[in-house]
């Protein structure tokens, strides 16, 4: 079952209960990695008749065959911790492994420690590691592996705070002298905290959180990962397959079931599509186009594959605004734009119907449920009022119009959001003109505030309110692309990420999201849904927390076509 927006409240704060009270027992692109063991390889997928056939079982997983997987691009980096995007975490997450780890579901297990310890007043947690794990080169992995890797998401290794897992950096105590990561001894880690932190351990169950050799540098890691996971490179073919073998050296006993996962890459939505339906790839995530959809339905039923919705989490979305700078800084100007967004266009041109709205919390969990949020200015319908609003106000602040350069990614839906929000824009008297980049240079771009307003969508890694203003709108945070800053915001993120108590943090963190919503620093949209989708011969996928958990893949296999 997937994790929906209404159930991630509850499955958040039920683990974070849980573990307060006992200890948890047992894209292609010219900056991409370049592994030193490349070789060759056939870049076509071929058809679905190649792929290994084994008996039909009736209980128990079986050993043997590849996993043809769907992915979008090559990995930026092989340093989980600064590579931001998902399509990196399909290739990094099958290479390392965390201090603990979200299998399945909404379960948080310990990963390479044996098990953790939360005591006193929550204000400190001990990871007992386990003994057996091993790095690729056959090195142990140890508490100085862990010190150094916490540190180094923290930004305190190399000054780089990592933009996924770096709220972290707010709950440790860096100013002790050993940082606030304590080494016990050789297989135990001490983490002590400013406050007990809700989410701990949900942001290191992400794949950005990979644990990593003590001095392992970002020039070794541009060339060759630094894991211990479950498996290894083989070979690959930049822009067009990745293939890797499993880790036969793994510490856990049986795993990983399949002998390896090609990786197939493609950033047309259509391409994607069809190498699922023809059985090229047997494992994609997918928004289907309306053509598709009929097409994967009947396949469905049939039995022939397994199809299974998931939300995104894939907001803050919208228009993000260089509050820093002119014309921006205006909030009269931000306010215009909020009004002149029509959202119902935009979730059908954009993401073609799925998706639903949303300001910055996820909808009907944390924030505020659809219906509520479709009575709010700019949300409402028809648009006839909130787009006289917009244009008298502009009228009064830039009789003469503005003309502006919209940056967006080049990648996905990106370009067609770009496209959507320039005829927006354009029925107030805004002139923008589409500047499209890779990743790769929109990230920096975005981190140094070189921008004027921007069309994106972050995306949650672990879903809870301490990542959404930790990561984006606190003054410290590490992905505030927006140069926005509010003590009032500052204070309150430190009150909600201590209080235990569900509805009181609920009511502080919805007071915080009024409170950036008349700021308006990001322009809310929608945040949009995808299928998470296999042939049913493949078995035991997981559909984690978030996408961002779940790429692993250790305890998947093959049963007969």
């Amino acid at each position: 079952m997937p994790i929906t927006p209404q159930m991630r409240l509850p499955v958040l704060m039920s683990a974070l209960a849980a573990g307060m009270v006992l200890a948890t027992a047992a894209c292609g692109t010219s900056d991409s990695p370049t592994p030193t063991v490349q070789s060759p390889v056939v870049a076509t997928p071929g058809p679905a008749s190649s792929a290994t056939v084994f008996p039909t079982v009736a209980t128990g997983p079986q050993y043997g065959g590849i996993l043809r997987q769907m992915g979008v691009s090559d990995p930026v980096s092989f340093d989980a911790h600064v590579a931001a995007s998902s399509p990196d975490n399909v290739h990094n997450a099958k290479l390392y492994n965390n201090l603990v780890w979200n299998p399945n579901g909404n379960v948080i297990e310990p990963d390479v420690a044996q098990r953790y310890e939360i005591t006193g007043t929550g204000q400190t947690v001990t990871y007992f590691l386990r003994r057996d794990v091993r790095f690729h080169d056959g090195t142990p992995l140890t508490a100085r592996d862990v010190k150094f890797s916490l540190e180094k998401i923290m930004g305190l290794v190399d000054g780089i705070v990592s933009p996924r897992v770096g709220t972290i950096k707010e709950f440790i105590d860096t100013s002790r002298p050993d940082n606030g990561v304590e080494i016990v001894d050789q297989y135990t880690v001490r983490l002590h905290l400013v406050a007990p932190a809700a989410s701990l351990n949900t942001f290191l169950a992400t794949g950005f959180a990979a644990i990593m050799p003590e001095g392992i540098t970002a020039e070794e890691l541009s060339r060759n990962p630094g894991g211990s996971g479950p498996y290894r490179i083989k070979s690959f073919e930049r822009g067009a397959m990745w293939e890797y073998e499993r880790n036969d050296d793994y510490f856990k006993p049986g795993l990983p079931y399949l002998d390896g996962i090609q990786v197939f890459l493609s950033r047309s939505f259509a391409a994607s599509e069809a190498a699922f339906i023809t059985g090229r790839v047997e494992l994609n995530r997918a928004s289907w186009s309306q053509d598709n959809e009929p097409v994967v339905r009947e396949m469905e039923a049939r039995g022939q594959v397994v199809i299974r919705p998931y939300s995104t989490f894939c907001g803050p979305q919208g228009l993000l605004l260089n509050t820093t700078v002119p014309p921006f800084n205006n909030p009269r100007l931000r306010e215009a734009i909020n009004l002149a967004l029509d959202r119902k266009a935009y979730i059908e041109v954009v993401h073609n119907g799925n998706a639903e709205a949303a300001l910055y919390l996820d909808t009907g969990g944390w924030g505020l449920a659809a219906d509520e949020i479709w009575q709010l200015p700019g949300f409402r319908q028809p648009k006839d009022q909130d787009l006289a609003e917009a244009r008298n106000i502009m009228a009064q602040e830039y009789p003469d119009g503005l003309r502006v350069t919209l940056l967006s990614r080049n990648s996905g839906t990106y370009p067609r959001q770009a496209e959507f929000f320039t005829g927006e824009l354009a029925k107030i008297g805004i002139d923008a003109t589409v500047s499209l980049v890779d990743r790769s240079q929109l990230y920096p771009t975005g981190q140094a505030l070189n921008y004027q307003i921007m069309s994106y969508y972050f995306c949650l890694t672990t879903g809870d309110p301490d990542e959404l203003f930790g990561g984006y709108f606190i003054t410290s945070a590490s992905r505030n692309w927006l140069g926005y800053s509010n003590p009032q915001i500052d204070r309150m993120y430190l009150e909600q990420s201590t209080e235990l108590d569900l509805s009181r943090r609920r009511g502080i963190v919805r007071d915080m999201e009024r409170i950036i919503l008349k700021d308006l620093p990001i322009i809310p949209t929608a945040i949009h849904n995808l299928t998470k989708n296999h042939y049913s011969n493949v078995k035991d996928v997981p559909l984690g927390i978030t996408s961002y958990m779940d790429e692993r893949l250790e305890k998947v296999w093959k049963d007969a076509p």
